[in-house]
């Protein structure tokens, strides 16, 4: 690395002599064959490139999936697991977001770049919706799936996505479309408008572009038209060899019932409960009347048949608007210097429930209560039981949603390009500021104090009213206008009363950045197999992190003891609440790479170049790391090329890692120390002393173009990539369990477990009395595979002209067979390659045929079987998942109207209507859709439209 160094330094005070080009600078009119290259600052041609890349124009994405951008990304093997509006979440996120997995590492480790610029973070956990990119004016997409910090910094660790623009488009272009699917649910529809002009004597060049895109989603009334849900199949099970991993069908929650089911709690142990005959197992199906549970064939906590509750579900996607607009204008200030201003702002909105119906997993209600039927307060006399607890499932009102989910971004950027010493060497200077904000509101959000104090009721001696207790005592001020709540029966509380336990909640989650750079690039001498090339840049950001969370005050006081507070859910509310907290960074860089040619036109080696490329990068708040790449290019004869490259790259810390304010919830734990299951606090919190995940790179590959078969190339790719230090939270999990007790005690991970007595005392009085949770560099993750590209195009007769019609076959494949995941040493890494959600073979088939003006493009998207989970940690007696295919067609005509070429245009995803298995894959019961990540549940869709170009 020394010399390295010493070479960029002095490359950086000699450059000179011949020039190269950026890696955003490519020709709008680049073929495949000849790109400009993300992984590289130097290379321009994507076949000569060490690092692996494939790119993708976006007229071909939006072929094959006409809503997005990011869903066609999302269809290919690179990416898996990745999120979208169809993983609805809770509020506490934004499930409308795009945001890319690249070898299922987690979005927040791949870099998104537009035009080579970092854009700001617009989620918690850093990683970019990638909704938020204008798309009318994007050309192409690259993807480089192979460590790339050496040469743009934190994050690109499985790989780098870049979104090119087409700078120098002139003319007018435009889309309208419209689609829905099978079922006559998720209706969309999308308008954009793109245009570019040469002004000012051909000096200037302007361009803009606006889009909007609205779809209605797929609600629970569309959820439940789908094949799967009516059969309520849920997994259920320990993954232990007593208790293996199963499907039951006709789910039912044992612990939310309709109207309520009692149970009656020990005195010694709140969570647990004793056998009362004529109370235990009573439940309420009709408001008021009292009758038996029948838990039916019970599994794992989950019961098949019997009285249990269903809850209803959230939908399979989620409504989504967008809104874009892009303005650009670039001028000629000299023949060597231009100015260039752009800016964008992006907006998207969506509307949906995340949890149907109201439950309470625990309800405590105390003797007395006067909403307590006769039957059952006369037994609890009888027996001297002072409370119980109904948990509850309320179908007579309404239901939690978010309502106003909001993201809007804004990114501007400007700078300075040209080019020095009679244009030999090329010199950029930009400066880029970013702003997203998140606004997520909760409506109908259960709050902890007004709930207990609404559940506690009892008669008003003075009117005889059912009144809260709170209401008789000096509290009565803290809780005006208190509604007593009845839980004994599915609608036998009253609006007023549901209206008086909920609130409306939200927050704001405001990311900014503010990036310089300037970069130098040129050939500072030559050597006798050519010039040897030379990038040399430095950068300089700041990055902010804001979160504002609206909620009310909770305040227990003046209420009679009770679990029901501060702790009925475990959180103040039941959802949707966000510590509130600011933080900020600064990240300085300095970075450089060289090319340099080895050999040239010699036996065996056609050329021989090697790439170096190094940073140095010191975060304000986790200190200074560098990476590194070393890689290299041979040809030894004209037709074939091997590459390889070797890299450490990193991941730091985001801010919400380091600085995220303690949060305290209630939490069911089993205590493998003392072999009690019971109810303790959870603080999670960030950790300011974390350090940058260190990943180390490795790519081997050749690329073959024959020049016995012209206009055929195949490109075959190794890579391993391994992740020390990687970030997790460590907590109550079952590994950090282990850890401390096989290392009887002396574990720093005991420390998330403080109890009252020394760690020797294994008796139940040391159960903890507060569990910690908090992010630490103590995993690591492991993924290898092989990637393949096959591209060919070749002539064909054509049945509307004597001219012949040209058909593009373009393969991508992905073989991987390993993604390991180990948090701790005493617990066996997890492998996700080939279980639920991840195909180890992956493979995409697109055949293109075009005549005249006549366009038809087939997609095959074949995946191979799956396992339902890891069998060599668990015990499972599902079925595997057979290997499975879409196929998506796509239909256009050109028209010429005057000077304009009019293009209609049909699609067709999942042209077979292909059914997604039933797996009950980590769906709760009636919450979600019963297939692994990676189907479509949608079903199939049709979109027609008409695309003009003047």
């Amino acid at each position: 690395m020394k010399v390295v160094a010493k070479l960029l330094l002095n490359s950086a005070c000699a450059i000179a002599l011949a020039p190269a080009a950026y890696a955003q600078d490519a020709a709008p009119e680049a073929s495949l064959e000849d790109i400009v290259v993300t992984g590289s600052r130097l290379v321009t041609n994507g076949n000569a490139a060490a690092t692996p890349v494939t790119v993708l124009p976006t007229q071909q994405l939006l072929e094959t999936k006409p809503t997005s951008i990011s869903d066609a990304l999302n269809s290919l093997p690179a990416f898996a697991a990745s999120d979208s509006s169809r993983n609805l979440g809770t509020a506490s996120s934004n499930s409308t977001g795009a945001y890319l997995n690249l070898r299922q590492f987690g979005v927040e480790r791949n870099l998104i770049l537009l035009d080579g610029n970092r854009l700001p973070p617009t989620a918690q956990s850093g990683a970019v919706d990638i909704n938020l990119i204008p798309q009318p004016l994007i050309r192409s997409v690259e993807i480089v799936t192979g460590g790339a910090s050496a040469v743009y910094g934190s994050d690109a660790v499985s790989g780098v996505i870049n979104f090119i623009l087409d700078k120098k488009y002139t003319g007018l272009k435009g889309t309208v479309q419209a689609g829905e699917t099978r079922y006559g649910d998720n209706g969309n529809w999308r308008a954009s408008l793109a245009g570019g002009a040469d002004i000012l004597g051909g000096r200037g060049h302007i361009l803009g572009s606006f889009e909007y895109f609205d779809s209605n989603g797929v609600d629970r009334a569309g959820f439940n038209k789908r094949p799967g849900p009516d059969l309520s199949p849920k997994r259920v099970g320990a993954g232990t060899a007593t208790d293996p991993f199963r499907i039951i069908y006709n789910a039912r929650q044992i612990d939310i019932v309709p109207g309520g089911r009692i149970s009656v709690p020990n005195p010694i142990n709140p969570f647990a409960s004793v056998n009362v005959p004529g109370l235990t197992d009573i439940f309420f199906p009709t408001n008021g009347v009292p009758r038996p549970f029948n838990y039916g064939v019970v599994n794992s906590g989950t019961a098949s048949g019997g009285d249990g509750g269903v809850l209803d579900a959230a939908g399979l996607a989620a409504p989504l608007e967008r809104i874009s607009g892009f303005g650009r204008f670039d001028y000629d200030l000299s023949d060597n210097v231009r100015f260039y201003a752009q800016g964008s702002y992006n907006r998207t909105h969506t509307n949906y429930p995340y949890s149907i119906l109201f439950f309470f997993p625990g309800a405590n209600v105390k003797s007395g209560n006067p909403f307590i039927p006769a039957s059952i307060q006369s037994i609890m006399t009888a027996n001297n039981v002072q409370s119980i607890t109904l948990s509850s499932l309320f179908t007579g009102e309404g239901r939690q949603e978010v309502r106003d989910a909001t993201v809007k971004a804004l990114f501007v950027k400007t700078g300075l390009e040209g080019e020095l010493f009679e244009n030999k060497v090329k010199w950029k200077l930009d400066y880029s500021y970013g702003r997203t904000s998140q606004k997520v509101y909760s409506i109908n959000n259960v709050r902890a104090d007004t709930t207990a104090a609404a559940l506690d009721a009892v008669v008003d001696p003075a009117s005889g009213n059912i009144v809260c207790q709170v209401s008789l005592t000096a509290a009565a001020s803290r809780f005006p206008g208190c509604v007593p709540f009845n839980p004994f029966g599915p609608t036998a509380a009253s609006l007023a009363a549901f209206d008086y336990i909920t609130d409306d909640t939200y927050f704001t989650l405001t990311n900014a950045m503010h990036d310089i750079s300037l970069q130098f690039t040129g050939s500072p001498f030559s050597l006798p197999a050519g010039e040897v090339q030379v990038s040399v840049n430095g950068e300089y950001r700041e990055l902010s992190l804001k979160n504002e969370s609206v909620v009310g005050t909770i305040n227990c006081t003046g209420l009679r003891a009770s679990n029901n507070c501060p702790h009925l859910y475990g959180l103040n509310y039941n959802s949707n609440i966000t510590a509130s907290v600011k933080a900020s960074q600064n990240v300085k860089e300095f970075g450089g790479e060289l090319l340099i040619p080895l050999l040239k036109d010699t036996p065996f080696f056609k050329s021989l170049e090697l790439n170096l490329a190094g940073r140095y990068t010191d975060y304000s708040t986790s200190g200074t790391v560098t990476s590194w790449k070393v890689g290299g290019s041979w040809v030894p004869f004209q037709d074939l090329r091997v590459r390889g490259t070797y890299s450490k790259d990193i991941r730091a810390p985001t801010l919400i890692d380091l600085f995220q304010p303690t949060a305290t919830n209630f939490a069911v734990f089993d205590d493998l120390h003392t072999g009690q299951t019971g109810g303790v606090p959870n603080s999670t919190r960030g950790n300011p002393n974390l350090v940058p995940e260190i990943a180390k790179t490795l790519t081997l590959g050749a690329i073959y173009q024959p020049s016995w078969l012209p206009r055929f190339s195949i490109a075959v790719d190794f890579f391993d990539i391994r992740i020390a230090n990687a970030i997790t939270d460590a907590g109550p999990a079952l590994g950090f369990q282990r850890e401390c007790e096989v290392s009887n005690g002396t574990s720093p991970y005991c420390a998330n477990f403080v109890r009252p007595l020394p760690f020797s005392d294994r008796t139940i009085a040391n159960y903890p009395i507060q569990l910690i949770t908090q992010r630490v560099n103590a995993a690591s993750q492991r993924t290898r595979g092989v990637d393949v590209e096959v591209n060919y195009r070749l002539e064909v007769p054509s049945p509307f002209s004597n001219a012949p019609g040209e058909l593009a076959i373009r393969a991508l494949g992905t073989y991987q067979p390993v993604l390991q995941t180990r948090t701790v040493s005493v617990v066996p890494a997890t492998e996700q390659a080939g279980v639920a959600g991840l195909s180890k073979v992956r493979v995409n088939l697109l055949l293109n045929y075009s005549a005249d003006r006549f366009n038809l493009t087939w997609t095959q998207r074949w995946q191979s079987k799956q396992q339902p989970s890891d069998r060599r940690v668990n015990f499972d007696q599902r079925k595997d998942i057979p290997a499975f295919t879409y196929s998506d067609l796509s239909l256009s005509y050109r028209l010429n109207v005057g000077k304009a070429n009019v293009v209609p245009f049909f699609t067709v995803e999942n042209l077979f209507d292909k059914k997604p298995p039933i797996t009950g894959y980590e769906a709760g019961v009636g919450l979600g859709f019963p297939s692994p990540n990676g189907f479509d549940v949608l079903g199939r869709r049709i979109t027609a439209g008409l695309r003009f170009d003047l």
